[in-house]
């Protein structure tokens, strides 16, 4: 079989709205750590002043490093693009709808195709002896993308499955 690339664009709308949602919550842990003049209760806790500061800090630190880390990702256009590559021997696609890293599973180890529709949206899900992987197919760009995949990935697991026995 030949070797076949489909390009694949990365979510980055919901690492938007956790960036803009986090980015609030720092602003106001922040100021609530620096001007809250009492104790804070939580499910009946009484933390006291310094506990109060504390417990704000240690929120807008969380959410700080969050927000920060979702503002990098949007600073590397590049990395929002991974192709999906199937070969002679297996498939490499992003581990994650959200994250470049590559996941290369073997034909062989391919237990099983499913498809599914999630809020409208199709998905191939693969398992497979080392890990599973889910493809969005709002993320291949077309329906006739992703319909192209999904027969040419089930011809090349039947055509491996066939030869093993």
């Amino acid at each position: 079989m030949t070797h076949e690339t489909y390009e694949y664009t990365l979510t980055t709308a919901k690492g938007f709205l956790l960036m803009v949602v986090c980015g609030l919550i720092t602003v106001w842990a922040g100021y609530m750590a620096a001007t809250h003049q009492g104790s804070l209760s939580v499910a009946g806790f009484s933390l006291g002043m310094q506990g109060a500061t504390f417990a704000y800090l240690v929120l807008a630190t969380v959410t700080g490093w969050v927000t920060f880390d979702e503002i990098r990702s949007w600073m590397r256009p590049a990395e929002r693009k991974a192709p999906i590559v199937l070969d002679n021997e297996a498939i490499s696609a992003p581990a994650q709808p959200d994250n470049p890293a590559v996941l290369r599973l073997s034909y062989k180890g391919i237990s099983d195709i499913k498809t599914r529709s999630v809020s409208g949206n199709r998905v191939i899900e693969i398992r497979h002896m080392d890990g599973n992987l889910t493809i969005s197919g709002s993320a291949l760009g077309s329906r006739e993308a992703f319909d192209s995949l999904l027969q040419s990935l089930q011809a090349r697991v039947a055509l491996t499955r066939g030869y093993r026995y």
